[in-house]
């Protein structure tokens, strides 16, 4: 073999040779990266496993938040239960990560606790640990010192969130039931508790249920027009469109008619032959946020299952609502406005009667429903008659698109307001009326047959808002605002802000409260009637009230 053939086979064992270390390193490199891959599966579906990323894995069955999983920050406001006091922004740290976790821990409670763990089954709701939770105090159940509010398992609380996280929900959901959960009023073992035979129902309390189910399908919050981008998809949650059949009382109540707090219930009722008050009260809680809802369909359950209904409506009509027990709902608020505490000063002293340099103020649509006869009868309707009114000067009224002035905001204009104009759009409710209410602004409202927020044993609107009827819009309503007395004004917008907003329309927990605390009186035996214009047969049929599209009601009779 000479040199020349000897290089070349030295050459082909050379790189028979790298080949083969390049083989063993692939191979050694891939053995090392299958282990790997094997124990991060471990780590993702451990029990002891600390976080995880929920956009890219699906959840396992049972898994609970871990306050050291990664955190974002939220901005939730404080209630405040003062009439003159502010509410301010408290910074909570809410857990964006979820972790598997073993079995619900048991509790830390007592008086000098200080943290209290996750005991609800829903994954996806913040949670105080450090808020005091009273009825976990030892003989609290006993007393029963305050109403108590209890949450369901069979959607968004289902033991197996496997389960939970396929139920529909809308962020507003999630903003009510956040703010449920962690309610002083509320206890969050009590249904299971009932149920199994660990709590017993105690004589004199009041328990006001709340389903874990969609109900309350605002599909204008917080968007406006966002429908699907209202649901509710963090945590891989399910988010499907919604039909007209989707609503409150449309699934079955049957569950609930066979639960032993129900059933006790509504035994102990029948047996009941006196007119005087039950032992315990149960109230089973709908919130309806659709619009144009149709309550009927709660009437048939109430009918059908037997079953102590309270439905607050967003969009509720008298002739679809039980008296003694309904109540209509507060919008929830698109804008973001908060007075400073000189503007809520101003308002406490009077002041604000001389401060606010705008009579009236409007910026938006002027629809306001489709009854071409009663709108041709009285000049347009809620909205419209207000349209070639305004001056630009002491009456701002305008369109979005064609308003200017001194490069003021609509929430500026609002908070410079004297009366804000809230007349109903295409639904009889209005998200300006709670806006109105935040900007310090006296509400004028115009919605014939519309049922007001909360319950009237607690809030009477007449102090508060001009209420009324759709026919008079425009002139007759501006000469009633520009003759009232700068004291009047005063009384009406303190009222209006402190006595309202700021108590029960402001936070979700005040919502709560306002839900409740009203049917807690109605449970004393206190009666007052609903607000508002109510329509009838006649007025009806003399275009006097607008009750399209709905005049033709059997219920009108």
């Amino acid at each position: 073999m000479n040199r020349r053939e000897q290089n070349e086979v030295t050459g082909a064992i050379s790189i028979r040779r790298s080949c083969a270390r390049a083989c063993f390193f692939v191979m050694i490199v891939g053995l090392i990266m299958t282990n790997f891959n094997k124990r991060r599966l471990l780590m993702l579906y451990s029990p002891t496993a600390l976080n995880r990323d929920t956009e890219s894995n699906r959840v396992p069955s049972n898994p609970s938040l871990s306050e050291e999983a990664t955190k974002h920050s939220v901005r939730l406001k404080s209630n405040s239960n003062s009439s003159g006091s502010s509410s301010n922004g408290i910074l909570i740290s809410l857990p964006t990560a979820l972790p598997m976790a073993s079995p619900t821990p048991i509790p830390t409670v007592g008086a000098n606790s200080m943290m209290t763990e996750r005991l609800i089954n829903d994954v996806t709701l913040f949670w105080n640990t450090t808020m005091e939770r009273p009825w976990l105090e030892p003989n609290a159940t006993e007393k029963c010192d305050s109403p108590m509010l209890l949450m369901t398992d069979i959607g968004w609380n289902h033991p197996d969130q496997n389960v939970g996280l396929k139920s529909n929900r809308h962020k507003r959901e999630m903003e009510i039931f956040t703010a449920l959960v962690n309610h002083p009023w509320f206890h969050p073992t009590a249904w299971d508790d009932i149920e199994s035979g660990k709590m017993k129902i105690t004589k004199g309390c009041n328990y006001y249920v709340f389903a874990d189910v969609t109900e309350c399908n605002d599909s204008h919050y917080p968007v406006y027009g966002g429908y699907l981008e209202n649901l509710d998809s963090s945590f891989n949650r399910t988010a499907t469109a919604f039909t007209r059949r989707n609503h409150p009382c449309g699934y079955s109540f049957e569950h609930f008619k066979k639960t032993k707090l129900f059933r006790r219930y509504r035994r102990m009722r029948s047996n009941n032959n006196s007119t005087g008050p039950l032992p315990f009260n149960v109230t089973l809680m709908i919130m309806d946020c659709r619009s144009n809802s149709q309550p009927d369909g709660c009437a048939r359950e109430r009918i059908d299952n037997d079953l102590p209904l309270s439905v607050a409506t967003l969009d509720g009509w008298f002739n679809e609502f039980v008296d003694d027990k309904d109540q209509g709902l507060i919008p929830p608020l698109l804008k973001d406005i908060h007075l400073t505490p000189e503007e809520e000063d101003a308002i406490r002293s009077c002041r604000a009667e001389e401060d606010r340099n705008f009579h009236q103020a409007y910026i938006g649509n002027f629809r306001n429903g489709r009854h071409r006869k009663f709108h041709n009868k009285w000049g347009g309707g809620a909205r419209y008659a207000y349209k070639f009114l305004g001056d630009n000067n002491v009456s701002i009224i305008s369109t979005q698109q064609h308003f200017k002035k001194d490069n003021l905001t609509y929430t500026d204009v609002l908070r410079k307001a004297r009366f804000g104009l809230a007349g109903r759009g295409d639904n009889k409710y209005s998200y300006r009326f709670t806006e109105v209410l935040a900007a310090g602004t006296i509400p004028v409202y115009h919605a014939d047959h519309f049922v007001y927020p909360f319950r009237p044993e607690l809030i009477d609107w007449n102090r508060c808002a001009l209420i009324l009827p759709e026919k008079d819009a425009g002139v007759p309503a501006m000469n009633i605002m520009n003759n009232m007395t700068a004291e009047e004004r005063c009384e009406r917008r303190k009222y209006c802000y402190f006595e309202i907003y700021k108590k029960f329309v402001e936070t979700e927990a005040g919502q709560i409260n306002g839900l409740v605390e009203g049917l807690e009186l109605v449970s004393k035996g206190v009666h007052k009637p609903h607000p508002g214009i109510r329509c009838n047969k006649t007025s009806i049929a003399n275009l006097d009230c607008n009750a399209w599209p709905r005049e033709d009601s059997k219920s009108f009779d």
